[in-house]
């Protein structure tokens, strides 16, 4: 407690009660839209490794035949992830110990896209014959892999910085 603190009379509990509220609550509409928004995402990973049903109606980008490790790991980063956003819910808040765990996180997430993306085995490569295929244009372009692999790397350290902020890391 600070001699400011002091001063006004505020005890170490009334302290408390203003840093937390310096940070932004987990339980926020934003969260719920995240927690949402992952489930999403794992369910159409898992749709896409398990190989589409309609090959005239719906597009394989994932290849299925990526090796069961690469799959493993890609669900193991999105399970901690959920994991993660679960404990900050429980909580209430970001804590600066979440925030540093979910940059770790998704650093592991960037390496566990973009190894496999840059061997060339994460997408499939017929992709731009398949939409020609639905969309009945040329199809002769290719996946912009590099323009891919910056936006993962421009969503992961987003996502980290909105965080690490809402933690209130990087407050003087």
């Amino acid at each position: 407690m600070g001699s400011r603190d002091r001063l006004r009379g505020k005890g170490r509990s009334e302290s408390l009660k203003v840093r937390r509220r310096d940070t932004e609550p987990a339980r926020s509409s934003g969260h719920l839209a995240s927690v949402l928004f992952l489930f999403a995402v794992i369910a159409v990973v898992a749709w896409q490794f398990g190989g589409v049903a309609d090959d005239g109606a719906q597009i394989q980008v994932l290849n299925p035949q990526l090796a069961p490790a690469w799959r493993v790991l890609i669900f193991a980063v999105l399970a901690l992830e959920v994991a993660l956003l679960v404990t900050a819910w429980s909580i209430g808040r970001w804590t600066p110990a979440l925030a540093v765990a979910n940059i770790v996180i998704n650093g592991l997430g960037v390496a566990v896209t973009l190894i496999p993306l840059a061997q060339g085995v994460l997408l499939m490569d017929d992709v731009p014959q398949q939409i020609s295929g639905i969309t009945g244009d040329d199809g002769e372009w290719s996946v912009p892999v590099d323009l891919l692999a910056i936006a993962v790397i421009v969503l992961a350290v987003w996502d980290s910085v909105d965080r690490a902020r809402r933690a209130g890391l990087g407050r003087g």
